[in-house]
């Protein structure tokens, strides 16, 4: 658990425009995972005065914890929840159990980096931070999104949170953040599925993170109503038949077609494996990142 320097960046995004860290909770307590000096650039931008730049790179230390990094976004009251005290939380609980009400709409920010996809009890886990979120206050997770199978228990869809943190839990994402962990470090905004009236899927080459800026605008029973996929709930409201009634892409004359030749691909062994690994890396354009209608380019 712990913040990367993409993770860090956009943070100081979120300072620099008004969020409030005044009374902060992390899940797990938080690291930092790159050198303080690499965000130098970063704080200069968010207008961060001197002064707090000299004492972030005093106190910090790579690996080390993320503390000062929230002291620098303005934490007056830092605490963190944890399973076990053994790094220190001030918090012990476990989130797959519902957090004491005294904890309800406690903090201005609460911060997931990493945690929620450990959880084995995830709904109950995500349930919990957004119980301690007060009204006005943010919401952040940075979870896996995409080829990080084996890191945790889960990684998420971009559906998901846009679905739970909606106005029937009394939220609103302001922000969602594809971050592509490779050498170009790309960031990408996701489009809503409800807005472009498909599902937001993703097939591509590197491990991905997503990063989930959510604000509490009022408080609501959690979960009253369980979200569904928007398709689905629009098939049901429309009245169409369930999709599992429609042909699947095996049957017909393209299903058998597709049959015949995966089964003249297979005599050809690993050449053409990887030569149709990387025609459908380059030509498959609509479930990768440049497919526009689904993902934005942004710095």
């Amino acid at each position: 658990m712990g913040v990367m320097l993409d993770d860090a960046s956009l943070l100081l995004g979120l300072f620099s425009r008004g969020t409030s860290f005044k009374r902060t909770l992390t899940l797990g307590r938080q690291q930092l995972f790159f050198e303080p000096k690499e965000l130098l650039p970063y704080l200069r931008a968010a207008g961060v005065s001197g002064a707090k730049i000299q004492e972030f790179l005093v106190t910090s230390f790579n690996r080390g914890v993320a503390d000062p990094l929230f002291r620098l976004l303005g934490a007056e009251d830092f605490q963190a929840m944890d399973f076990s005290d053994y790094e220190g939380a001030k918090i012990i609980h476990d989130l797959n159990r519902p957090v004491d009400q005294k904890l309800h709409a406690a903090f201005d920010f609460v911060f997931d980096g990493g945690t929620l996809e450990h959880v084995f009890h995830f709904p109950t886990a995500l349930s919990n931070a957004m119980e301690m979120v007060k009204v006005g206050g943010a919401f952040v997770s940075i979870t896996p999104m995409n080829n990080l199978v084996g890191h945790g228990f889960y990684q998420f869809s971009p559906e998901l949170f846009y679905n739970v943190l909606s106005d029937s839990n009394g939220y609103k994402v302001n922000q969602m953040i594809a971050i592509e962990l490779s050498p170009a470090h790309r960031h990408f905004a996701v489009e809503n599925p409800s807005v472009v009236k498909s599902r937001v899927t993703l097939s591509n080459a590197w491990p991905v993170n997503l990063f989930v800026h959510a604000v509490r605008a009022q408080q609501k029973p959690l979960f009253a109503t369980a979200p569904y996929q928007t398709d689905y709930s629009a098939r049901w409201e429309k009245g169409d038949a369930d999709v599992r009634s429609q042909p699947d892409s095996g049957s017909g004359p393209l299903g058998f077609l597709k049959k015949k030749v995966r089964a003249l691909l297979s005599n050809f062994g690993p050449l053409l494996y990887w030569a149709a690994t990387f025609l459908r890396v380059f030509l498959n354009r609509r479930e990768g990142f440049e497919n526009q209608g689904f993902f934005r380019r942004v710095k």
